[in-house]
Parts: C-alpha cells; sequence; structure tokens
C-alpha cells in the first residue's frame, strides 16, 4: 500500500466526517496489520485513537468490515479462539461509544 493511496483513504474519510458533521477518527493498516497512517478529527475524543486503531486490527485479521464481525458474533458465527479478541475490541468500543 502506498502512502498516496493511505493519504487517498484518509482524505476521503475526513471529507465524509465533515460532509457529515461528524467526529471521527481514522486508522489505516496494512494486510499485516501494521499502521501505515491515522488522523483524526479536531474534536475527536481522545479515546478514538485507540478504538480506531482496534477496529482496524479487527478488520484487518478477520478480512470483514467490523459491523459483519460484529453481527457474526450476536449470531454466534465465529468459533470461540476468535472471540477473545473481539472481545477486547468490543469493550474498547463500548467504552468509547
Amino acid at each position: 500500500m502506498t502512502s498516496k493511496y493511505v493519504s487517498r483513504i484518509i482524505a476521503t474519510s475526513l471529507n465524509f466526517a465533515t460532509t457529515e458533521n461528524l467526529e471521527i477518527a481514522v486508522s489505516v493498516v496494512d494486510k499485516g496489520g501494521h499502521l501505515m497512517g491515522f488522523m483524526r478529527t479536531e474534536n475527536s475524543s481522545f479515546a478514538a485513537i485507540a478504538v480506531s486503531k482496534r477496529k482496524a486490527l479487527s478488520a484487518c485479521a478477520f478480512g470483514l468490515p467490523t459491523d459483519v464481525i460484529g453481527a457474526l458474533v450476536q449470531k454466534n458465527l465465529l468459533w470461540n479462539g476468535h472471540l477473545q479478541a473481539l472481545m477486547i475490541f468490543f469493550t474498547s468500543v463500548a467504552a468509547f461509544q
């Protein structure tokens, strides 16, 4: 993944947030889960930093968007070996909201 592509992902996300009047944090990771880029809107919570990184890592680890991961967990469709990692992620999200 090139730095130009990472910058484009972040810029697109921040433009969307501005249009929708949202405060967000954006983390971009490569296929190995290494952080390639991060940015947050000016008034987003400091907790958004950790949540954003964990969401990006979860999506990378499972190869799925985090909303799909959440739906699978709710339906008990992920095997137990994955649940411990997901519990860490969802605990962070719940604390953030």
